[in-house]
């Protein structure tokens, strides 16, 4: 299975004020911003949609319940294909000009999809993290993605080394030969 490992680097651009334990704040931001890239139909529930069987927002956070063997009396979910790793320090104040990185790594086919993941943290900056202060969430930069110590992506220039990145993707379970 192939999987890729990015860094996104990116500074604030106003006071934020986020909790110790970032990780549920840049899930769902992350979500939100995703399904904002993606999206074509607008008005129409995921559920009902016509395009959700080739939808990437719907692969990656609304993946399909399987039935776990013909004795399992439960349902379970197949796991999604991401990972995202907030920013690790326990500081809850950041002041414009602060910078911060988050991880992502993704699993499988999704990684041919980089670019929206991408332009979706670039959303994430616009919509802002954490608590409103005067009236705004925490807005940010993207200043750059890196992977395999390689910069991938450049906010200066907005341009994505879309095969170094696929370069840098590794194949879990792979053998050598």
């Amino acid at each position: 299975m192939l999987y890729g490992n990015y860094r996104f680097n990116c500074r604030f651009e106003g006071d934020a004020e986020l909790p110790v334990f970032k990780g549920s704040t840049f899930r769902g931001v992350f979500g939100h911003a995703l399904k904002r890239v993606v999206c074509a139909l607008k008005r129409q529930e995921c559920p009902d949609c016509i395009l959700r069987e080739r939808c990437l927002y719907t692969r990656v956070f609304e993946t399909p319940f399987v039935q776990c063997g013909k004795e399992a009396s439960r349902n379970s979910a197949i796991p999604h294909p991401f990972v995202i790793e907030p920013p690790p320090e326990t500081q809850t104040h950041f002041g414009k000009g602060d910078t911060f990185e988050c991880g992502l790594i993704l699993f499988g086919e999704v990684n041919q999809m980089l670019p929206y993941f991408v332009y979706a943290f670039e959303q994430m900056g616009q919509i802002g993290v954490g608590r409103r202060i005067n009236g705004s969430r925490g807005g940010f930069v993207l200043l750059e993605v890196k992977s395999g110590g390689k910069v991938i992506y450049s906010g200066s220039d907005g341009k994505l080394k879309l095969n170094d990145a696929m370069e840098t993707a590794h194949r879990f379970g792979a053998t050598a030969d």
